[in-house]
């Protein structure tokens, strides 16, 4: 009887560590298919952005970052934006005029990352990248503006009698915009990219005129002339959101 009890015993024991075997084995194979499932943790380097905000512009921008350390917390940017309009304004004296625009802007960025755009993995494994950035900037301005102002009138003092007349101006614009400006930038479905930045600085702007056009009575210019008219010079804010892709 005992020596039936200890083979008893004796098969018990060999079959829980079969057992234990089987699944340590098992649970080394699951784990081991389960990391060659995961997406390798690598990082994208160059991004191709455009920045939406600037169609209301009527200005096309696009430009790209590019990182400049393996550490991915240093990178440079640089942007081109050509522009081209035009339309009907009515300044306060009820005469309207027409106007077209063009122009040429770039952009040279240096970025800083406090939080490294680095490869991280979310949810269900997924590898993302973000940072969050402090970026020095310089923009560089051209615009040449044609009105044609039709039926203005003015003032002749030495007849004291008032005439009206037509004008076909020319203003070219020219700006130099330097400034700093903080951001958060992210990648979505790995490649998709959406950055959006807060800032300002200082635009120098100076303009040349075919005609004078402070003789046209309550002129205006087509972006106004605030902060973001084209011939606006001072402290201007910055803030806005691109969308891009990474590679």
């Amino acid at each position: 009887m005992m020596y039936l009890q200890k083979r008893t015993l004796k098969k018990i024991a060999l079959a829980c560590g079969l057992a234990f075997l089987g699944l340590f084995h098992f649970s080394s194979y699951a784990q081991g298919e389960a990391e060659q499932q995961l997406t390798p943790l690598t990082e994208k380097r160059t991004i191709i952005k455009v920045t939406p905000q600037q169609f209301l512009r009527n200005t096309f921008q696009i430009g790209g970052e590019f990182f400049l350390s393996p550490s991915m917390n240093r990178s440079l940017s640089l942007y081109l934006a050509p522009t081209a309009g035009g339309g009907t304004m009515n300044n306060w004296s009820w005469n309207s005029y027409d106007y077209s625009e063009t122009g040429i802007s770039g952009e040279l960025q240096y970025r800083y990352y406090a939080s490294p755009f680095k490869t991280q993995r979310g949810r269900k494994d997924k590898p993302f990248q973000q940072g969050v950035y402090v970026a020095a900037y310089l923009r560089a301005e051209y615009f040449s503006n044609d009105y044609e102002v039709r039926n203005f009138t003015i003032f002749d003092p030495n007849t004291n009698t008032s005439i009206t007349l037509d004008a076909d101006i020319n203003e070219k614009i020219f700006a130099l915009n330097p400034g700093v400006m903080l951001g958060f930038q992210r990648t979505l479905w790995e490649h998709v990219v959406i950055d959006a930045y807060v800032g300002g600085g200082l635009r120098y702007t100076g303009t040349d005129n075919t005609t004078s056009l402070s003789d046209i009575p309550d002129f205006r210019h087509p972006w106004g002339e605030g902060i973001f008219g084209r011939q606006f010079q001072g402290m201007v804010p910055r803030f806005g959101l691109s969308v891009g892709v990474a590679f």
